[in-house]
């Protein structure tokens, strides 16, 4: 016989063995998939397969053949620890009779007794205690953190170390201090202008060029029984020449840098009035910013006199601009019109309301003079 026959006679062999090979893989892979699409239920030991059987040995000879006929599904893929098909079975089967036997969940049902609780009082009656490890468990034991476990102890043990106390106490006493303050009317307040900085290279500091001060105003309110919001005015030293800075620092005058004061009332003006040489002392700007203070209490005076008389009835249909100077208002069917200098009325016109002009010009005459008896004038003409 020839080397030819001889291996053809193998061949034939081996495609034999494949065949046979390939019919016992097909069965193995059909008897796995319908074991794991039917899970055992019950714990009882079923015989080995014959095929499984015949392979272990193939398997352990080429561990390479197994892992490419199992590789193809992930979810019959076998560790490599496991050297046979029967410790695979059996690892598979514990798997499963343990998810088996363990006893599903249960939902916890909260409590809700009256079943119609706020939210805040189910939260705290239902919610579980949560409590941050934020400290090593060697020192955990030496500290108090029970304050940790929620917002609500936190607060009452920084009420019990009197915290709470002494931030109220602080708040209180500015409030105190600040309304105290108020009740001058006219206070002063240091401030610096950043623009005025410059740094001094020979005592390498940072120094003010040019002084800065501000004047707040409170007034009270007595038709709000509140204090008005409060005006301020900020002044600023001129900036001296070198040669008056040497000579006559005395000569440096104060003037007005801003101010939040209302445009009825001419701060220029009253400054220029009551310092026409310019403010230069502390006390000039006292007196400005008091003359500030008594013209704006007198626009507000004037303003709660009006508003006094309206409420009681003696004139209606009340018209003024905001200093109260130019007032328009009815006395039953005569409708008037005032004019007013700080506290005196200096001209009044009848609109309406009398025809007999020798009359009308009685009254109007009648009306001037002091605007604290106006109220009294009122009456006689009604």
């Amino acid at each position: 016989m020839s080397v030819i026959d001889e291996l053809e006679q193998d061949i034939s062999a081996l495609k034999g063995e494949i065949d046979l090979l390939k019919r016992k893989t097909s069965l193995l892979k059909s008897q796995i998939k319908g074991k794991r699409s039917k899970p055992k239920k019950t714990k009882s030991i079923k015989p080995r397969n014959s095929v499984l059987t015949e392979f272990d040995t193939l398997f352990e000879q080429f561990p390479q053949l197994r892992d490419l006929l199992f590789g193809k599904y992930d979810a019959l893929s076998v560790p490599d620890n496991i050297a046979t098909t029967a410790e695979y079975d059996q690892i598979s089967d514990a798997s499963i009779n343990t998810k088996e036997s363990e006893t599903p969940r249960k939902r916890v049902k909260l409590n809700d007794d009256k079943g119609h609780l706020p939210e805040s009082e189910w939260v705290l009656q239902n919610q579980r205690p949560l409590t941050q490890q934020i400290f090593d468990t060697s020192i955990v034991n030496e500290m108090d953190v029970d304050i940790l476990s929620s917002p609500s102890k936190r607060k009452a043990k920084l009420g019990q170390n009197g915290h709470k106390d002494k931030v109220l106490n602080k708040l209180q006493q500015k409030i105190t201090m600040e309304n105290m303050l108020r009740f001058f009317g006219v206070t002063f307040f240091p401030l610096v202008d950043p623009v005025d900085l410059e740094f001094n290279y020979e005592k390498q500091k940072i120094e003010v060029a040019r002084s800065m001060i501000g004047i707040r105003l409170d007034l009270f309110n007595p038709d709000k029984s509140a204090f008005e919001s409060p005006y301020y005015i900020l002044l600023k030293k001129s900036q001296p020449s070198k040669k008056v800075a040497n000579e006559d620092l005395e000569s440096v005058k104060w003037t007005i840098f801003k101010h939040t004061i209302p445009i009825y009332l001419d701060v220029t003006g009253i400054m220029r009035a009551i310092n026409p040489n310019g403010a230069r002392s502390y006390a000039d700007l006292f007196i400005f910013g008091k003359e500030v203070y008594i013209q704006w209490a007198s626009a507000l005076e004037r303003r709660h006199i009006f508003n006094i008389l309206e409420s009681k009835g003696v004139i209606s249909k009340l018209k003024n601009d905001f200093p109260s100077t130019a007032v328009l208002f009815s006395v039953k069917q005569v409708k008037i019109q005032i004019f007013i200098d700080e506290k005196n009325i200096t001209s009044c016109s009848i609109l309406g309301g009398i025809k007999d002009g020798e009359l009308k010009a009685k009254w109007e005459t009648f009306l001037n003079g002091p605007l604290s008896d106006l109220e009294f004038k009122l009456s006689q003409l009604t």
